[in-house]
């Protein structure tokens, strides 16, 4: 299934160094603090804890073709425009868990 990048902060991290590893991590991009922007935070109840989201959306060129994949976490990657999510969520292709796309969907 499709799904946004995403992952937790480790200690020492704030939110953009965890966006920063994270992206690199799953897709091997580099962003640039720069060229990001918080668009905003969750805070959401996650099994028997509470969590913070932080949204971040990044203006970046990245090459597809030079996108290399951590094996444990991601199988492939593709762009798509807020209407084709849309479409894969309803066609369950995308995970739906979240409840943020709406609200992101809005400030792009």
């Amino acid at each position: 299934m499709w799904e946004t990048t995403c992952g937790s902060a480790i200690i020492g991290d704030d939110s953009l160094k965890a966006v920063l590893r994270e992206v690199n991590e799953e897709i091997s991009a580099i962003l640039f603090p720069k060229n990001g922007n918080i668009l905003f935070r969750l805070k959401r109840q996650h099994f028997d804890f509470p969590d913070f989201v932080d949204v971040w959306l990044f203006k970046e060129e990245v090459d597809m073709t030079e996108v290399i994949y951590q094996p444990e976490e991601v199988c492939g990657a593709k762009w798509a425009t807020p209407n084709q999510i849309q479409s894969m969520i309803e066609s369950g292709e995308f995970v739906d868990t979240f409840t943020y796309l709406g609200d992101l969907f809005k400030t792009v």
